[in-house]
């Protein structure tokens, strides 16, 4: 067995098992952008509700969140966001009606 330089054998780890690697894998998707839908497909999971409970998200993370949110309040430049909406176009122009 291969010994460490803390004197643990390094082949083992306590508490970590193989299904853990399925809640990271998820996490790590949302947290880098992917929708739900996509880690769903990814990670085979039958039901979002499921994709729900393998994708926890650091609390850390979370705040990043809120914050970009409030960011974006204070203004829509820091987002790259074009809130400028084009001229309505009326039913009766839509249909070349003057």
């Amino acid at each position: 067995m291969p010994v460490g330089t803390t004197g643990r054998d390094a082949t083992s780890l306590d508490g970590y098992t193989w299904h853990g690697n399925r809640h990271t894998f998820a996490s790590r998707l949302v947290m880098g952008g992917a929708d739900l839908i996509s880690v769903k497909e990814l990670g085979g999971w039958r039901t979002l509700s499921m994709v729900q409970r393998y994708a926890h998200l650091a609390p850390a993370h979370l705040q990043a969140a809120i914050e970009r949110l409030a960011d974006g309040a204070n203004g829509s430049a820091e987002l790259g966001l074009d809130l400028e909406l084009p001229p309505r176009v009326t039913p009766s122009v839509a249909a070349g009606v003057s």
